[in-house]
């Protein structure tokens, strides 16, 4: 089993464990708060469950009292079952992100942009570039295991015709230095993301407005 298909296995057994018990949060009311915040997307869609995937990585990594995810599985590495240690150290320190693929190296391996960190990185050979299309950016989150980069499944794409105005902002975010400022970005993308495939009749400038 790669090391990415067991980051995720984990992730869906620590959701299901954690919705079934409430001694460290409520996730219903997490879930309700996430959806309203960057968009609601019908259940019976792929859409959800893509999403699905990215609330999941925004509940364990950059919500509130466990942010960087530490908290939460220290508590679930004692208590319910043993995380092995290099993926619970890659797990504390993953990266929320704006990302520029940048296609395949001459090694036949996926590169990647990280535009608000202005860092390239080279992803593992196990990875599938699945919705990562040269060009074109996406929302994503970088996992780090034994010198070997990931992105996680919780991505979200963002349309070709609003790269510019992205962009743009991009730069303005960038400026601040902020890593909160730097997440209420990326929700805000998410959300605009989601209002463009409910209102596919407005044009994209409509809704990516900062």
């Amino acid at each position: 089993m790669s090391v990415l298909v067991e980051v995720h296995n984990l992730l869906d057994e620590m959701l299901a464990y954690f919705s079934s018990n409430n001694e460290f949060i409520n996730v219903r009311e997490v879930k309700e708060k996430y959806f309203k915040l960057t968009g609601s997307v019908h259940p019976d869609t792929r859409d959800y469950e893509q999403k699905m995937w990215s609330f999941t990585e925004w509940l364990f990594f950059s919500f509130s009292p466990f942010r960087n995810g530490e908290p939460i599985f220290q508590f679930y590495t004692k208590n319910v079952k043993p995380i092995p240690e290099e993926i619970l150290m890659g797990l504390s320190g993953t990266r929320f992100s704006l990302f520029k693929p940048l296609g395949l190296n001459s090694m036949q391996q996926f590169e990647v942009h990280d535009l608000l960190n202005d860092e390239k990185y080279t992803l593992s050979k196990d990875q599938d570039p699945f919705m990562m299309i040269k060009g074109e950016l996406f929302i994503g989150r970088l996992f780090v295991c034994e010198k070997q980069f990931f992105i996680l499944r919780g991505i979200t794409p963002l349309p070709l015709e609003a790269k510019s105005l992205i962009l743009q902002q991009t730069k303005k975010v960038k400026t601040l230095s902020n890593n909160l400022m730097e997440e209420e970005f990326l929700l805000l993308l998410e959300s605009m993301y989601y209002k463009c495939l409910i209102y596919k009749h407005l044009p994209i400038h409509h809704h990516f407005v900062f």
